[in-house]
């Protein structure tokens, strides 16, 4: 049997190995594309050869506009579309595959709906997504990451050994929902038949959970980097579809004796403003009832209010910004909004039984950069404002002249986390 393996190479390089390794380890042969647009840093990581979608002289290109500021994404994602899906047809008919398994975040999703849908009905489409615990599609099986994928986890791997498992048929389904089920029912119920519960609590002590969403991918990138190098393993939520629920559920288990970096705090403004991804009820409680557990939290990506696609109040309608990838409508979160989220922040610094620290940027994701869309620094200052009048004295407060993204604000946040870990 030969497995079609699709994903981005540039930022997945980790799982895609192991993904492609496990499906060898369960006897099927393999081929790799890679719709990936940036220039390439992981050669070492990913050991397979593979099929490049694009050249390095057109990603490069695709990462001078990034550099300098332009809104490429839209653009890119349709010219993703079309050349992948072209390629696929033409890598099928020279060289043929039985199934194809793809994995992806909420962008990489959309793009692989649209690329495999393209592929003939006799080719067993399989996608391990970030969203799989709200997504459906009627020719492919979405299996749930649970967890984002970046690096490499306890969790993760889970996932990965039981997708192969399945395209070999040596495993039954056990991904799908059931009606009867919400997302954070299914998420554990999922988690609970392909991770062993030993595995779930050994190492806990040197395990960390972060949150993240792609607006605050590169300081959670960069905490996780040195998290890593300093001897733990960490895993990390996209706070979006459902991650949050499941983050707040698997931390009262006890996975995250090590410690949280909630560095994505968005689910707060959705909340407030009846956004699609309010936080779990007891979301915010981890730093309160788990005294041993060192806690560090940022307002990642408090800037940005979703709503179910055109279905944002009239009242925000002069702060729409744009629609997600078919998925969402984004609305500008304003001064009252913000200065709510800092208050509740505060308060849940100070009702904190644990080690805590509140690490402070001046802007809250890549959309609200001066210059940016989202760009508003009135309600950044709001928010700014509400912490620092409501933090109690006693409470760590780390505070940045720059965006969260900037290296030297998640160098802060890193460093602030293993100061207490020590």
């Amino acid at each position: 049997m030969k497995v079609c393996v699709f994903g981005t190479v540039d930022s997945k390089a980790e799982a895609l190995e192991y993904l492609t390794c496990s499906l060898e380890c369960e006897g099927m042969q393999t081929l790799v594309i890679n719709c990936g647009t940036m220039p390439l840093q992981h050669d070492k990581t990913f050991k397979h050869d593979r099929i490049d979608v694009f050249t390095d002289e057109e990603c490069n290109k695709f990462e001078v506009e990034r550099k300098g500021g332009i809104d490429n994404s839209q653009a890119v994602r349709e010219i993703i579309i079309k050349k992948t899906g072209k390629l696929l047809l033409q890598v099928h008919s020279d060289e043929g595959f039985d199934a194809i398994l793809a994995m992806g975040g909420s962008n990489g999703t959309n793009i692989a709906f649209e690329c495999l849908s393209q592929l003939p009905g006799d080719v067993r489409k399989i996608l391990i997504s970030t969203m799989g615990l709200h997504v459906v599609h009627p020719t492919i099986e979405v299996i749930p990451s649970v967890v984002d994928i970046l690096g490499l986890n306890v969790v993760l791997k889970s996932v990965i050994c039981y997708a192969a498992q399945l395209v070999g048929g040596k495993t039954n389904p056990v991904h799908k929902k059931s009606k009867n089920m919400n997302s954070l029912e299914h998420g554990l119920a999922f988690i609970d038949e392909v991770l062993p519960k030993r595995l779930a609590t050994c190492g806990a002590a040197k395990r960390v959970a972060m949150s993240m969403i792609g607006t605050t991918t590169p300081c959670v990138e960069r905490c996780f980097q040195m998290l890593v190098d300093a001897g733990y393993e960490v895993v990390t939520f996209h706070v979006v579809a459902g991650g949050g629920d499941v983050f707040t559920a698997m931390a009262d288990r006890g996975m995250f004796k090590g410690g949280v970096i909630d560095i994505t705090t968005s689910e707060i403004l959705d909340t407030f403003c009846d956004g699609i991804y309010p936080a779990a009820p007891k979301r915010y409680q981890i730093v309160s009832t788990q005294p041993d557990v060192p806690y560090v939290m940022a307002p990642g990506g408090v800037d940005v209010i979703k709503y179910a696609i055109n279905q944002y109040p009239q009242s925000r309608k002069d702060r729409y910004l744009f629609d997600w990838a078919g998925r969402y409508s984004v609305c500008r979160a304003g001064p009252d909004d913000t200065r709510k989220v800092g208050t509740f922040l505060a308060d849940v610094a100070n009702n904190a039984t644990s080690r805590v620290a509140v690490c402070l940027p001046k802007t809250f994701s890549k959309l609200s950069t001066p210059g940016s869309l989202a760009y508003l620094p009135e309600a950044d200052k709001a928010l700014a404002e509400a912490i620092k009048d409501n933090l109690s004295p006693g409470v760590t407060l780390v505070t940045y002249s720059g965006g969260i993204n900037d290296m030297d604000f998640a160098n802060s946040v890193g460093n602030t986390f293993l100061s207490f870990a020590k």
